[in-house]
């Protein structure tokens, strides 16, 4: 409305003298030209702000850049990992693509050999994961505060305890499936299956799936390159707290190679 206002707005061939024909078509192209810079301006906006409302679209701007045409989960993944290992903006990329790159296997699916990802399909993906790995540090009786700086409940002891009583410790081999089970259900996710068969107890969820089979697979993980043995409730709930940060590693280093101009880290 600003531009318009500089011209006069009932000006037209129709009503105008032949001898103003010059400046007609003057006035007429400086009106285009308005109209233009407004609609790109208003497109810009747009744009900007779908951006910030919908994580997925800036996601695709900056996938765009490695994934030109369809390719298959492996190739999409090296293709992620090359450009963060090369982008400017990725300041320590020693520790930044490595977790990156985690979490972009984990979010395009193991089991997803032959699907083949575009950018969008990329981001839409890798957005989903991201979100939900927030669900970490919601796990009830868990922790709280944000993942990177999550903090173990003293309450987590006394829970796990109670799930595996009387017994005082639990075998670290079995700790993977235990976590497993207590975060799809604490309230029924004493490691007994025996004792689960009657349980009926229903609540919102406050987390993905996804987070129980993270901290299965990151279990399995510490246990493996451990020496066997009995665990107790503070080591297995200390083991949890490692995890729920981990995976706020890898979130971060997806906004800070993704998202870089559009996300503010904690």
């Amino acid at each position: 409305q600003v531009i318009w206002a500089l011209f006069p707005s009932h000006i037209g061939f129709a009503n105008a003298a032949p001898t103003n024909a010059a400046t007609n078509w003057i006035m007429a192209g400086m009106k285009l030209i308005a109209l233009a810079v407004m609609h790109a301006h208003g497109a810009a906006a747009l744009t900007d702000a779908g951006h910030a409302e919908n994580p997925v679209l800036g996601c695709t701007k900056i996938a765009a850049e490695f994934i030109k045409e369809p390719v298959l989960r492996g190739k999409a993944i090296e293709a992620a990992a090359a450009y963060c290992s090369s982008a400017a903006h990725v300041k320590d990329p020693g520790t930044v693509c490595g977790n990156f790159k985690e979490a972009v296997e984990v979010a395009l699916g193991h089991n997803q050999f032959f699907v083949k990802y575009d950018a969008k399909a990329f981001c839409k993906s890798t957005e989903e994961y991201v979100a939900n790995l927030q669900g970490a540090a919601r796990v009830p009786n868990t922790g709280s505060g944000p993942l990177l700086n999550f903090t173990v409940a003293p309450q987590c002891e006394s829970t796990v305890a109670s799930a595996f009583a009387p017994d005082q410790s639990l075998d670290s081999a079995s700790v993977p499936d235990f976590w497993y089970a207590l975060c799809n259900n604490q309230a029924c996710a004493h490691f007994l299956p025996s004792r689960t068969k009657w349980c009926k107890m229903q609540r919102q969820p406050t987390h993905s799936y996804m987070i129980c089979e993270g901290v299965r697979k990151f279990a399995h993980d510490e246990v493996e390159v451990h020496e066997g043995g009995m665990m107790t409730p503070k080591q297995i709930c200390a083991l949890y707290g490692e995890f729920v940060k981990e995976m706020g590693r890898d979130a971060d280093a997806y906004k800070k190679v993704m998202h870089h101009k559009t996300t503010k880290l904690n």
